[in-house]
């Protein structure tokens, strides 16, 4: 269902180059403030589709759960990007860009989700 949601939102995903352009369309990135001195990352730009963006932090939360089966690496991102801060809602949004991320990779390459490879790639 949620899958459809998210194929019915983007359309054709190869109109996106990457990933990082398609989590753009969402509204999961930072802003970024510069003018001549170091850039300085801010609050989600919340531009293009705030419905795939509400989608997207609905899924996040509903893996953070204890209960949800199969999603022991994206928890483990989410705590990873937490910390000891309690930073809570900004773990959520990147669970939800990086959960963004991995269906665009799965959908352009036509390949299944293996949290197997996936447990690899968090590790690093």
């Amino acid at each position: 269902m949620v899958s459809a949601n998210i194929y019915a939102t983007i359309g054709d995903v190869s109109r996106f180059p990457n990933a990082r352009k398609l989590a753009s369309y969402a509204g999961l990135v930072p802003t970024v403030s510069q003018s001549g001195g170091p850039a300085k990352l801010g609050h989600i730009t919340k531009e293009g589709s705030s419905e795939l963006r509400a989608v997207m932090i609905q899924v996040a939360h509903i893996a953070s759960q204890p209960r949800t089966k199969n999603a022991d690496e994206l928890r483990a991102y989410l705590e990873r990007i937490r910390g000891s801060r309690g930073r809570r809602k900004i773990a959520l949004t990147a669970l939800a860009r990086y959960m963004l991320s991995i269906a665009y990779h799965l959908w352009r390459d036509g390949t299944e989700y293996d949290p197997e490879r996936m447990r690899c790639n968090t590790i690093n």
